[in-house]
């Protein structure tokens, strides 16, 4: 690729540590010949603010780069292995009911699973089982205030949830939302 880049697009560059007059071959389908073709069409079509858009693909293109760059190995990853430990944690927490597997982070940081469940816990001050625990039983707790009108038991939530019995999911939910299922039922219709 060769363009002529300005003071802000140089500085970026440097930021992501993207090499310059070195190829580095890409994994095929990446991003980048998408963006390219964006920025294409968007710089020669008629639209009003084309070239505030073509700056702004332009920026998008460097940081899809340096995704792709990281991927192969060609750049160092920019963000500590603790951030994205963290980063790991809010993500589970945003989305509950995704099946997340702990093998699956520990590959994405390059670390072997025993590795990435004592880092998690080091840095997050709990296990990755019990935030993916506790993160569902708090959705099931607001998923229970939404379908009062239900009336379900207990036992019924837990089948719900995919507990064997209610006695397991009593315990872990007393364990996360401090009450039983039934007193936070309870409490609820009260």
């Amino acid at each position: 690729m060769h363009f002529a880049p300005d003071a802000d697009e140089e500085t970026l560059l440097r930021e992501l540590d993207i090499p310059l007059n070195t190829p580095v071959a890409l994994p095929k389908g990446t991003e980048i010949s998408k963006i390219l073709r964006d920025i294409c069409t968007e710089y020669y079509s008629a639209r009003l603010h084309r070239t505030e858009i073509t700056v702004q693909y332009f920026r998008i293109l460097f940081y899809r780069l340096h995704e792709q760059l990281v991927r192969v190995n060609a750049v160092q990853d920019g963000s500590s292995d603790s951030g994205r430990l963290r980063q790991i944690k809010d993500f589970i927490f945003r989305k509950p009911f995704d099946r997340f597997e702990a093998a699956r982070f520990a590959d994405a940081l390059n670390l072997s699973e025993d590795a990435f469940l004592q880092q998690y816990a080091a840095e997050n001050g709990s296990s990755f089982a019990d935030d993916l625990i506790h993160t569902r039983l708090c959705y099931i707790a607001e998923q229970m205030k939404v379908h009062l009108s239900e009336n379900q038991t207990a036992e019924e939530i837990a089948q719900l949830c995919g507990y064997a019995g209610e006695d397991e999911f009593s315990a872990e939910f007393s364990r996360f939302i401090g009450k039983s299922p039934q007193q936070y039922l309870d409490e609820l219709r009260a």
